[in-house]
């Protein structure tokens, strides 16, 4: 019910199966008086031919099934006029069960398909086939730091993007992320940011849907809402004017273009510029680790690009934890950790995906069961 975007449809039957009485409807549905409500439109739908509907849907998935088989088999043998008329036949299939007739029907239209694979034909004269397009490939610092961690990974997330597991914390963190963002923009018109402010904030900005149970809910709502009041005392005692939230921006290395926005970007008093930004996990670098972090040095050439100045300093704030980690900006620190970033790009272009094991990363990667190179023990 949460994912409805425009309307909402609620069926129930008054009788299952052999059941001579009604069924009375769902309590869900009497607490919202869902035949009165002036919200719902109610309709009463006769069945009385459902029997024939059901013959005619197990007719139609029977032909399917036989046109299906007959299909493969002629792929199999190779007879390929066979299985390509077997494909046309299921096309008229499908279009008879969108359109309740076969009227209208052209089979020209399953046989206008692009015929020229410039793979298919690298394959035939043995030559190496791209996983990807290099004209194509836009990097971000989640990637680039993925690829760091694992080339793998990165293979599997960003080229051939096989889906990862929904993880509660990411739903946290972004609705933190909005509620931030929020408020900045409130407190760049004159809004002064509030506690009741921001929890009105996070209730609109909250999703249930990675979450298991009521009580994983509230215990992670609480959590989001302690992380924000570590924010507003942060907030209370910062002496920087915000000049830009969520600032997009787009820089290259080796060709490829970076995109990414940055949380926070704010004035010194001094009127130089610092980044900052949020993190809801736990706190990992130290200002030593920082200086070679590549989002934070992305994150400097993008500043550059938009105010044609390098940042002064660049920040971590870990709200779950109130710790900064800071560091100042240094160009020849950028200008080291840029030509690291394009080696590491020049890798990817070569298609070099190399499994990096190690148990410390393997034991939370989100492809641990596809991976035959994970390290399963500490050593």
């Amino acid at each position: 019910m949460t994912r409805a975007q425009n309307n909402l449809f609620i069926t129930y039957a008054k009788r299952y199966g052999q059941n001579v009485r009604e069924t009375k409807p769902s309590r869900f549905l009497e607490e919202i008086d869902f035949t009165a409500n002036p919200n719902v439109r109610y309709v009463t739908i006769r069945c009385a031919d459902s029997e024939s509907g059901l013959a005619v849907e197990e007719r139609i998935e029977k032909i399917k099934a036989d046109l299906q088989e007959k299909a493969v088999r002629s792929i199999n043998q190779m007879n390929l006029k066979s299985a390509i008329q077997r494909i046309i036949d299921l096309a008229m299939v499908k279009h008879f069960e969108n359109q309740g007739t076969t009227e209208g029907f052209d089979h020209h239209d399953v046989l206008d398909v692009d015929n020229t694979d410039e793979n298919l034909k690298s394959e035939l004269v043995g030559k190496k086939v791209s996983l990807f397009q290099k004209e194509d490939l836009h990097l971000s610092t989640t990637s680039i730091k993925t690829y760091i961690e694992c080339p793998l990974k990165f293979k599997l997330s960003s080229i051939l993007h096989v889906p990862e597991a929904a993880r509660t914390y990411f739903d946290v963190g972004t609705a933190v992320h909005a509620v931030a963002e929020h408020l900045t923009n409130l407190e760049t018109e004159g809004t002064k940011p509030t506690e009741e402010l921001a929890f009105e904030l996070l209730a609109k900005e909250w999703s249930s849907s990675a979450f298991q149970s009521e009580t994983e809910e509230r215990q992670k709502k609480g959590e989001a809402k302690e992380m924000l009041k570590t924010y507003l005392r942060w907030h209370s005692q910062n002496e920087n004017k915000p000049v830009a939230v969520e600032q997009k921006f787009q820089v290259e290395f080796a060709r490829v273009p970076f995109i990414g926005s940055i949380d926070r970007i704010e004035q010194m008093p001094s009127g130089e510029l610092e980044i900052v930004d949020f993190k809801t996990g736990y706190a990992k670098e130290s200002s030593r680790s920082l200086r070679e972090y590549p989002q934070m040095n992305i994150y400097a050439l993008g500043v550059e690009k938009v105010f044609e100045q390098l940042p002064k300093r660049a920040s971590l704030f870990y709200v779950k934890h109130d710790k900064i980690v800071s560091y100042d900006v240094a160009s020849a620190q950028v200008a080291k950790v840029k030509e690291d970033i394009e080696q590491k790009v020049n890798a990817i272009l070569a298609e070099k995906f190399d499994a990096t094991p190690s148990f410390k990363a393997c034991k939370n990667c989100s492809y641990w069961d596809l991976c035959e190179f994970k390290e399963t023990e500490e050593s």
